[in-house]
Parts: structure tokens; C-alpha cells; sequence
């Protein structure tokens, strides 16, 4: 497991830092399975795709148990 760590204070440095943290991201990536760990989600840009990579083939399931279960979207998550 990896956890990329970009911490900064100075918003002016936004940009320099989401690209360093991105970059790493990058460099380790050949050595990945390619799951994916949910408690470490980053900014969420991969929208659908990151929950898809955590769950696998039981992500169309999931989804619709959690659509039989929860109609409203009460449990929303960005993966719907």
C-alpha cells in the first residue's frame, strides 16, 4: 500500500504541489495491481472509476443493492 502525502500551507504553491504528488503517483504505478484503496481517495477526479478499481466485477452489484436499499441516495458517495 501507498499513500502519497502532499502537505502544504501557501495556496500559491497548489498548483507545484498537486503536480509533485501527481507525478509520484505516476512513477509508482507500473508497480501497482491496479486496486484501488477508498481511505486514500485524493481530490475524487476519477469520479466513478476509483470506486469501479476498489470494488472490480462486484461493483455493478453493489451498486444495485445500494440502489434496492437506499432509493433516495440517503448514502450518497461520488461514485454514483
Amino acid at each position: 500500500m501507498l499513500g502519497i502525502e502532499s502537505n502544504w500551507i501557501d495556496e500559491q504553491d497548489d498548483e507545484a504541489k498537486i503536480a509533485w504528488a501527481r507525478k509520484v503517483y505516476a512513477a509508482a504505478e507500473p508497480f501497482s495491481t491496479g486496486e484501488r484503496y477508498l481511505n486514500f481517495p485524493g481530490f475524487f477526479e476519477e469520479g466513478q472509476d476509483l470506486a469501479r478499481a476498489a470494488a472490480g466485477s462486484n461493483f455493478d452489484r453493489l451498486l444495485s443493492i445500494k440502489k434496492q436499499y437506499d432509493p433516495t441516495g440517503l448514502f450518497r458517495s461520488s461514485a454514483e
